[in-house]
């Protein structure tokens, strides 16, 4: 969740786990909410990529194997989700 505030008040609330969107019908909260919106992508788009590991992991396996990805993680002793 993320919270947004003009002059230390909530304002509005815009949901990271489905956008959904709840806020003041000032116009001021128009500008908020398309910062709001701007940094949720932000997030959604660093959630999404791999990790530093994984990419180098699949560098390494031209196949791009699920199995050899999850056989890298066992050896370094890290669960894979």
């Amino acid at each position: 969740m993320l919270i947004g505030e003009i002059e230390g008040t909530p304002r509005a609330a815009l949901s990271l786990g489905d956008g959904r969107v709840l806020a003041d019908p000032s116009p001021l909260t128009s500008y908020l909410l398309a910062s709001l919106r701007v940094r949720a992508a932000g997030l959604w788009a660093r959630a999404a990529t791999p990790s530093l590991r994984e990419r180098i992991v699949a560098a390494m396996n031209p196949s791009g194997s699920a199995d050899a990805v999850a056989a890298s993680a066992s050896m370094a002793g890290v669960a894979h989700a």
